[in-house]
Order: C-alpha cells, then structure tokens, then sequence
C-alpha cells in the first residue's frame, strides 16, 4: 500500500469546510474495519483513509500550518499505513474505569505473544510497536502489524474459509470472527502496490 503524500492533506480552512463530510465516510469506512476482541479490546485495522482522517484531525487540533510541520506529522502516522502484504492495525484496551485500566496494564504484560490473525487455518501472530510496551506494563494503545502476503487476500475473500482474530493469553483468551464486510475492506488492503510491481 502506498503512504500516504502530503499533497493529500487538505489546508487547515479547506479541511474546516469539508470535515463533517468527511468524518462521516471515515467513520462508515472504520466500521467496516473494527473488530471486537471480548469486552476489553478492540482492533481497528489502518490504511490510507483512516491515517489521513489522524493528519488532518492532528494538523486541525495543533492549528499546523507549515508545510515542514505538515510533513513531519505525515512522516509519523505513515508508520501505521501496511507494507505489501501486510495488515496494520490499533489495538485499544478500553477499560474506563482507571485503576481497573492500571491493572489490566500489567495483568495483559506479553501480550504481544499471544495476538494472531487466523486465515484458513494458519495463524499469523502481530508484531507490536516496542515503544508501547514496557518493562512493567503495556500501554493501552498499541500498533500492530500481521505479514499475512499477498495471498492471503483470496482465503480473506472466500467466505467459505474461516477470518479471524485470537487472542490467547492465559488472561484474555478470546476470538473474533471477521465479518465479510471487514474481510473485503482487509483484502482491499493486500492489493498489490503500483509502486511495487
């Protein structure tokens, strides 16, 4: 999948015009793409239009409007659009209560072990950003990414074939079909590149 450019982000007044729009494609684009794993976690899978919807919201939020500022905010989200052949996604642990959240923080610790992405069968496990993990707890945003290859777009396409996320850690042992809208929105994301071919 390309990254995104920063010719793609809207000035701050076009963007102030356009946001209701928008926001509501987002937002009916990221349904399609999230996934809930149990009562306390929740994927939802990034690609170009989710990252763009973070830079604008940013760049809106901060008032940037210098084109280095701009560039530097693009450069940073960037990391969240997949490689070839892979799925990204943000895992949220959403727990409200706050000293709740805190524990959960150190009962999930290696988590980053037990997160995988099922297709036909074969178990793919995320690679986690390291900087949300720490020594002592994990953070309750992480970054993930699943090298599922190309070829894992036809077994996401053919409803026949089980899609799903797993998670299987002694403390969080939970698994989430992936819906046919949210397989098709993920294959799209393994489409070749035309950079890459």
């Amino acid at each position: 999948m390309q990254k995104l450019r920063v010719d793609e982000v809207m000035p701050l007044d076009a963007y102030e015009r356009e946001r209701t729009t928008f926001r509501a494609k987002v937002i009916a684009h990221k349904k399609q793409r999230r996934v809930l794993l149990g009562p306390e976690m929740s994927l939802v899978f990034e690609d170009r239009l989710t990252v763009l919807n973070q830079v604008l919201e940013m760049v809106r939020a901060e008032k940037i409007t210098r084109p280095e500022a701009i560039a530097d905010e693009v450069a940073v989200y960037n990391e969240l659009v997949p490689e070839d052949g892979s799925l990204s996604a943000t895992l949220m642990i959403e727990v409200v209560d706050a000293a709740q959240r805190a524990l959960r923080q150190r009962d999930y610790m290696g988590l980053e072990k037990h997160l995988h992405l099922e297709l036909d069968g074969a178990r793919t496990t995320g690679v986690f950003d390291p900087r949300g993990l720490e020594p002592d707890q994990i953070a309750v945003v992480q970054y993930v990414s699943f090298a599922v290859g190309v070829a894992a777009r036809d077994a996401l396409l053919d409803l026949s074939k089980p899609a799903a996320i797993v998670c299987t850690h002694p403390r969080y042992g939970y698994r989430a079909e992936l819906t046919a809208d949210t397989r098709r929105s993920l294959a799209d994301d393994l489409r070749t590149s035309p950079a890459s071919q």
